[in-house]
């Protein structure tokens, strides 16, 4: 049952984030390279694939949150899933309990999110569906540790890691988008596809500054108040899977700067050629490196999700 319940979380964090990142990149990042593009056929294919990504998103939400809420159902219960469900549970779970009712609200959110996308309200509206995702993340944060944080710092604790899940899903689902756009520019060196390479490297690298930043911040928040001491760090299995998601993060850091600093300039190159299709290959070759390293991520969240803070085993 825990595996189960740590796979589920995994895989709701990431299909979340992964949407978010999704409807977030057009609007940052794709759109204003389009615009000022000559050609409109990138254009065209990126949004009909992008589409695709993000309802195979949805459809992964709706099902691993379904799972999750069946599976924390017959953990709270402590019975066989089908006696819980049996006895009327999953509405006691629903209906009173914190977990029920962020359930109920992420639910709620996520039909808002469909209804937007049905609709194509994917620009940057106030209730578009860029903004919904990002919503849906944040609510994140009221199903994990934060939630149970009380007296005053647990505000502060809740914004932190509402604020750190959106900067990772700004940052780690972009970079699908951002491979997808990448090989269909790739495809068209003929016309501009070069310049809307470069381009959108570049707004995806500020983005990603911007990112960091607000995980670094966040992080060291969630830290202090998760894990409260050095010993807390390196003497509990907590601490010691948040030491290998900080490793996991610093090769991603790695990885961004070689594509900012060496990579994306060569794309910006005015000689072209060759050159620059081999930096692409390249840059799209680190970025699944990206991806897969960020897939690690998550799953370590999946499971730190179900330890206990080491603040709560390590005196500070």
């Amino acid at each position: 049952m825990d595996e189960a319940l740590i796979a589920v979380r995994a895989v709701q964090l990431a299909s979340t984030a992964i949407t978010a990142g999704v409807l977030i990149f057009p609007v940052v990042v794709a759109g204003p390279v389009f615009r000022a593009a000559a050609e409109p056929g990138i254009a065209d294919v990126f949004t009909t694939w992008n589409g695709r990504m993000a309802w195979t998103g949805l459809a992964l939400i709706a099902l691993s949150g379904i799972a999750w809420l069946l599976l924390q159902t017959s953990a709270m219960s402590g019975r066989p899933l089908g006696e819980a469900l049996a006895d009327g549970l999953l509405w006691v779970v629903l209906s009173q309990t914190q977990f029920g009712a962020v359930s109920i609200v992420r639910g709620v959110i996520l039909i808002l999110l469909v209804v937007s996308l049905i609709l194509k309200w994917t620009r940057s509206r106030w209730f578009g569906a860029p903004m919904v995702s990002a919503i849906l993340v944040a609510a994140i944060a009221w199903t994990g540790h934060a939630a149970g944080t009380v007296g005053p710092i647990g505000p502060l604790h809740l914004a932190a890691d509402a604020l750190h899940l959106l900067a990772a899903s700004a940052w780690i689902g972009g970079l699908l988008p951002l491979l997808l756009l990448l090989g269909e520019a790739g495809r068209r060196n003929e016309i501009d596809g070069p310049s809307i390479a470069f381009h959108a490297s570049q707004r995806f690298s500020a983005l990603g500054i911007v990112s960091v930043s607000v995980l670094l911040a966040t992080g060291l928040i969630n830290s202090w108040i998760l894990i409260g001491s050095l010993r807390g760090l390196v003497a509990t299995d907590y601490g010691q899977l948040v030491l290998l998601k900080v490793l996991l993060f610093a090769a991603m850091l790695c990885v961004a700067a070689v594509n900012r600093m060496l990579l994306t300039p060569r794309l910006g190159d005015p000689r072209g050629g060759q050159p620059e299709v081999k930096t692409l290959r390249q840059l799209k070759r680190n970025i699944t490196i990206e991806i897969v390293i960020g897939f690690g991520v998550f799953a370590i969240v999946g499971i730190l999700g179900t330890l206990h803070p080491a603040v709560h085993l390590v005196p500070a």
